[in-house]
């Protein structure tokens, strides 16, 4: 009897229980966001209970990608998110890893704050024939909240992925600095009605509400 107690003891003791709480995840997709503007972004999540969990994630702008001939703010930003999340559903479970892949959805408020270098392409009303750049300095204030939704799944006892997307609002407020182009005066900006669409970003008529949306993609390893 004594024996058998002890070979189970023995092969108990060789399965790996993580029973962690804590998680530290890279977002990778937030080094190549062409949309607002890529940081070196990292969160850490904290498991209250076998459904819920709360994360915080922070991101610094060290880079950007936009060139431009006259540099009016050097480009630099950061990003803050807090998100509370439920894991609703559980696609499959072995005696090892009791969490291997999980669906979840949840709320995440976020802050975003930064500034560059923008250029756009404009006609003037007493030049319609000629195009002019106009290089112009840009800072962002923008905050809102997102519906989230998503896949976790872990790879081994720690390492994971964490696939995402979500729906929301943002809250933006623009400002120029240096900016000669005026809509009000009559000037036209280029391109199709597409790239007019997105130049706009860039202006301060875009602040406001807007709907938003996000997708990404963290790579976690628990503690």
């Amino acid at each position: 009897m004594l024996c058998f107690i002890g070979i189970s003891n023995l092969i108990f003791s060789q399965i790996n229980y993580n029973k962690s709480t804590w998680t530290i995840k890279g977002n990778a997709t937030s080094l190549f966001d062409i949309f607002t503007f890529p940081t070196v972004q990292l969160s850490i999540e904290k498991i209250l209970t076998n459904h819920l969990s709360l994360s915080s994630e922070a991101g610094y702008q060290f880079y950007d990608f936009r060139r431009t001939d006259t540099t009016f703010l050097d480009p630099k930003g950061f990003k803050v998110n807090f998100e509370c999340r439920y894991y609703f559903y559980k696609l499959f479970n072995t005696r090892i890893s009791k969490n291997s892949a999980k669906l979840y959805t949840g709320l995440r408020p976020f802050y975003r704050q930064n500034q560059y270098t923008a250029s756009i392409p404009y006609q003037t009303k007493f030049d319609p024939v000629n195009w002019k750049d106009d290089d112009f300095g840009v800072k962002n204030n923008s905050y809102g909240l997102y519906y989230i939704f998503g896949f976790q799944q872990s790879l081994s006892d720690r390492l994971l992925f964490d696939f995402h997307g979500g729906v929301g609002v943002i809250k933006r407020t623009i400002k120029n600095i240096e900016l000669q182009y005026n809509k009000d005066s009559g000037d036209i900006l280029g391109g199709t009605d597409l790239i007019q669409f997105f130049e706009t970003f860039h202006l301060n008529e875009s602040s406001g509400l807007w709907g938003s949306f996000l997708f990404g993609i963290r790579i976690g390893y628990r503690l």
